[in-house]
């Protein structure tokens, strides 16, 4: 069982997406702090692929991958390699308006890009709405899920992309 990290969302019922946001933080911050706890959680991910094709447990529609099962044995390696992090502080007002604004550019238009419909960049996004400083960057996900674990996963396991930018930036550890 991952580490407890309580960003209780008191999500409106017209707004349900709220409580999956938060969901999805405090499945950040747990991998964060225990990175070797979603390995275990991908080992038996691994098991339920035929092929390319993931089944899901909930019995949702099954899902054709590029990679497999390869990809899970790959992000599990990553994993057991990973030292525990820091976790995710509350996400700031900004970032959440950046992020929105992109969903509904590119989201709307079919299109899975890191680049805006404006040809705009994770911090273009995030400098309209504030002040940063360090790195900025984004991760996305495409997916129907119902918990923030089942999108985190999906993020770490990044099928079909080979350069692990989204696990570096979701779980804090670089290899």
């Amino acid at each position: 069982m991952m580490p407890a990290v309580d960003n209780t969302s008191t999500a409106p019922a017209d707004k349900p997406w709220e409580a999956l946001e938060a969901d999805v933080l405090d499945a950040l911050s747990a991998a964060r702090l225990a990175p070797g706890e979603v390995a275990t959680a991908l080992a038996t991910r691994a098991s339920l692929y035929k092929g390319k094709t993931y089944q899901p447990p909930d019995n949702a529609r099954p899902r054709q991958t590029k990679e497999g099962a390869s990809a899970v044995k790959d992000a599990i390696q990553w994993l057991q390699k990973c030292e525990a992090a820091c976790p995710l502080a509350e996400a700031g007002v900004g970032l959440k308006l950046a992020a929105e604004d992109h969903a509904v550019d590119v989201g709307g238009a079919g299109v899975a890009s890191h680049r805006g419909g404006d040809d705009s960049r994770p911090e273009d996004r995030a400098t309209r709405y504030g002040k940063w400083k360090g790195a900025v960057g984004e991760c996305i996900w495409y997916g129907r899920a119902t918990t923030g674990a089942q999108v985190v996963e999906d993020l770490i396991v990044d099928d079909g992309v080979r350069d692990c930018v989204e696990i570096n930036q979701c779980v804090g550890c670089t290899r």
